[in-house]
């Protein structure tokens, strides 16, 4: 059950205590580490984090790796361990399982967050009206060397507001965003069999089943983007992967990139370096959806060609099929 023990929907202050939950994998302890320094430092306020949950695949001793920078902690921190999940939204669906509160504030362990965060969202949120569910954080790069790193923050701007903007919200952003628990599990959470992305179809799901969501543009974080160029085509090709199911899954959306405003192309042909950054990525991107695209075309080819083989094999003289599964008739899917 989603948020299960959560406290009831009241209008009181208690009733919107958060919960924070952060997902993070091997080789962003420090990342983390950063973080966590600055939820020690923010300002409290009603939207304070009653609870940080940290969620992992692949650190079991992750409580034991950053217990220096915890002892001062103004809030408690708990720790799980979920070895078996297979995706990022796996980690996020076992941490909005676990919340017990109304309100649920999901971020990346490499983000960073301003003084007054909490005190911005509660003036935010305050200013809308209350039966919104869902709140969209904006994104700011975090100050770095690398050039690389800040064209591809300038990107994410660009593409993150395609489909998030004033007049209307048809995503969301996993960096950061804040959401009411039982507007996410009316919708059954996120994709788990999303590699990435799986925020933005969340958002998009919640915005057709007519949810209403709002962007705070009071409210800032920043993204602490690698600086290597390596990781960050890397970064891009599990994008592209996510976006490929995506899209597969609602073509339709393929409107909303459509429909927004494009850069000007004279603006781009002025930055050469930029726009050879721009097509070597956009190369990488687009090679990771093709990649998850044949994938899910040989899934789904997959059991018709298995459920050929039995319907001939049962059809050869002599031979009887080799399951229980009458001819013909395809298997019940496993859940």
């Amino acid at each position: 059950m989603c948020g299960e023990g959560r406290r009831s929907a009241d209008h009181d202050s208690s009733s919107r205590f958060t919960t924070l939950v952060i997902p993070v994998h091997r080789g962003r302890e420090s990342a983390l580490a950063r973080l966590l320094g600055t939820l020690a430092e923010a300002v409290p306020s009603a939207f304070y984090p009653v609870e940080v949950l940290i969620v992992s695949r692949d650190i079991p001793d992750a409580g034991t790796r950053l217990s220096a920078p915890l002892r001062a902690f103004p809030f408690p921190i708990r720790w799980l361990y979920f070895p078996g999940a297979r995706t990022l939204a796996e980690l996020r669906n076992a941490g909005l399982h676990a919340v017990t509160t109304q309100w649920v504030h999901f971020l990346d362990s490499d983000t960073l967050l301003a003084p007054d965060h909490f005190v911005r969202l509660e003036r935010a949120v305050g200013a809308h009206d209350r039966s919104i569910a869902c709140f969209q954080l904006g994104v700011e790069p975090a100050p770095t060397r690398s050039v690389w790193a800040r064209y591809e923050a300038e990107i994410d701007r660009w593409a993150i507001g395609r489909y998030v903007r004033f007049e209307g919200v048809r995503g969301l952003n996993g960096m950061g965003f804040l959401a009411r628990v039982e507007a996410l599990c009316a919708v059954g959470g996120f994709d788990p069999e999303l590699v990435a992305a799986e925020d933005i179809e969340l958002g998009y799901r919640l915005s057709r089943a007519g949810i209403p969501m709002a962007f705070l543009d009071e409210v800032r974080i920043v993204h602490d983007y690698p600086p290597r160029l390596r990781a960050l085509l890397r970064r891009k090709f599990w994008h592209g992967q996510g976006y490929g199911l995506f899209l597969m899954r609602h073509p339709e959306f393929l409107q909303q990139l459509v429909a927004a405003p494009w850069p000007s192309l004279a603006t781009i042909l002025r930055r050469p370096r930029f726009l050879a950054y721009v097509l070597i990525s956009h190369a990488v991107f687009l090679a990771g959806a093709v990649v998850a695209l044949a994938r899910a075309w040989g899934r789904r080819i997959s059991p018709l060609a298995k459920r050929d083989a039995r319907s001939a094999l049962a059809g050869a003289p002599g031979e009887c099929p080799t399951s229980g599964v009458p001819s013909r008739t395809p298997p019940t899917p496993a859940p």
